[in-house]
């Protein structure tokens, strides 16, 4: 067999399942940055909220971003990571729903709870998918390569908007 064929086999390989384990963690990223950018900006500039219902609001949205943290950890050992970023894409799906529905204070306060946990789901999942698919060895370098894609994909954003 041509070597030269096995390296390209290997990289291209690796290279799909980094795409495959990382994707989770590119739409937990985007759906973050994009309501958490976007929301604020409509209840205080749009809708004419006070700081105080912003403040609130983002208040419950970090809540529900590190408290469920105490449990998803153990639920993916349990249950293995997809059902984990299935439960997670439920939630920021219905934080969509929400968002969509109106803009009284409750929606917006339950639409960034939502977003942040489907966050904390979608995190927990995606990390425990893309650390299990590689040895010990690979860990550190498949984190910056997931650091790039962050930070490329978010830098896209921006010249998209």
């Amino acid at each position: 067999m041509n070597p030269e064929l096995t390296h390209t086999r290997i990289f291209f390989g690796c290279f799909c399942q980094l795409f495959r384990d990382s994707t989770p963690s590119l739409v937990r990223f985007h759906h973050q940055v994009l309501l958490m950018t976007g929301l604020p900006l409509a209840m205080v500039n749009t809708d004419g909220f006070a700081f105080a219902s912003y403040a609130t609001t983002i208040q419950a949205h970090l809540v529900a971003m590190f408290l469920p943290g105490v449990g998803s950890g153990y639920c993916a050992d349990r249950w293995g990571s997809l059902p984990i970023l299935l439960v997670g894409g439920v939630v920021v799906a219905g934080a969509i729903a929400f968002g969509r529905d109106g803009n009284q204070l409750w929606n917006f306060t339950a639409c960034l709870t939502a977003v942040g946990a489907g966050w904390n789901f979608l995190a927990v999942g995606s990390t425990k998918l893309l650390l299990a698919s590689h040895t010990k060895e690979e860990a550190a370098p498949i984190e910056v390569s997931v650091f790039v894609l962050y930070s490329t994909s978010f830098r896209c954003w921006f010249l998209i908007f």
